[in-house]
């Protein structure tokens, strides 16, 4: 998903409007602050990469339909909101940049 995100800001660069980019983990037992940090460096990711407490990335996973019951089951997903929006676009598995990159245009019409 990283990569695909990555690929995705490169799609978008000359675009006027980008999406703000926020990746959750799904293993907050070993994803810690530190370790989040050190791998999106390792890839160069600029975006935030969020972590916490088991029961609150379970509460954040549970309020956007993406809670499989363990980290064993997750899948991918991608969520897109244009600002001033409240729906979400919801994108499930893995997907081209280049068909991300059209969904998040499509978002903004």
């Amino acid at each position: 998903m990283t990569a695909t995100m990555l690929q995705l800001e490169k799609n978008l660069e000359s675009d006027e409007v980008k999406p703000n980019y926020i990746s959750i983990s799904i293993d907050p037992d070993y994803d810690t602050a530190q370790i989040m940090q050190e791998y999106a460096e390792s890839y160069g990711a600029d975006w935030t990469f969020l972590t916490g407490s088991p029961r609150d990335v379970i509460s954040t996973l549970q309020a956007f339909d993406a809670y499989r019951g363990n980290k064993v089951n997750h899948f991918a997903l991608t969520l897109f909101r244009a600002a001033n929006e409240t729906e979400w676009t919801r994108v499930e598995g893995l997907t081209s940049a280049r068909e991300l990159a059209r969904i998040w245009r499509d978002t903004l019409l």
